[in-house]
C-alpha cells in the first residue's frame, strides 16, 4: 500500500483490487477447492483399490500409496483454505480503504489492531502448508515409483474429455 499516494488514488486501487478478488482470485480458489476434492474422491478410491491387491506384499505398497495421497489432498485442503481465509482478510481490508475513500486511519481502525499480524500469521501458515504439500506430493510420486518398480504395477489414469477413465 503507498502511504503517500493521495487518498483518492488509495480508494481507487483498493476498488480495483477488490474488483479483481471478485472476478479473478476468488473463481480461482472456488476452482481450486473443486480440485481438491475431486482429488479427495480420487484418493478414496485408490484407498479402496490398494486395500483389495491379494498378493499381501504389493498390498503393503499400495496401501502405502493411497495413504500418502491420502496425505497430499489433506495438504492440499489445508493450503486452499489458508490462501482463502488470507484473500478474504486482504479484500475485507481493501474494501474498508475503498468505503472509507482511501483514509486508511478509519480503515485500519475498523479492521482491528491485529489485522497485520494476523495476515502474517496466514501468509506464513500458508506458505509452510505449500511446501507441505509439495513434501507429500514428491512422496506420493517415489512411493508410487517403487510401487511400480517392484510389481509392475500401473495406475496411470487419464481423464478423457467425456470424463472417463482411460489406462
Amino acid at each position: 500500500m503507498n502511504t503517500r499516494a493521495s487518498k483518492t488514488d488509495r480508494a481507487h486501487s483498493a476498488r480495483q483490487a477488490v474488483e479483481f478478488y471478485t472476478t479473478k482470485s476468488k473463481p480461482l480458489l472456488a476452482r481450486f477447492s473443486d480440485e481438491v476434492a475431486a482429488l479427495d474422491t480420487k484418493s478414496l478410491a485408490l484407498v479402496e483399490a490398494a486395500s483389495a491387491v491379494r498378493d499381501e506384499g504389493q498390498r503393503k505398497e499400495a496401501v502405502q500409496v493411497a495413504s500418502a495421497a491420502r496425505d497430499a489432498e489433506q495438504q492440499f485442503e489445508a493450503v486452499t483454505q489458508k490462501v482463502s481465509d488470507l484473500y478474504s482478510l486482504q479484500a475485507r481490508l481493501m474494501t474498508a480503504i475503498a468505503e472509507n475513500r482511501g483514509d486508511l486511519g478509519p480503515a485500519f481502525a475498523s479492521m482491528g489492531t491485529s489485522t497485520p499480524q494476523r495476515a502474517d500469521a496466514l501468509n506464513t501458515e500458508a506458505s509452510e502448508l505449500r511446501n507441505k504439500a509439495q513434501s507429500a506430493t514428491r512422496n506420493v510420486e517415489e512411493r508410487y515409483a517403487a510401487l511400480k518398480g517392484l510389481t509392475g504395477i500401473t495406475l496411470d489414469y487419464v481423464e478423457t474429455p467425456a470424463g472417463n477413465a482411460t489406462q
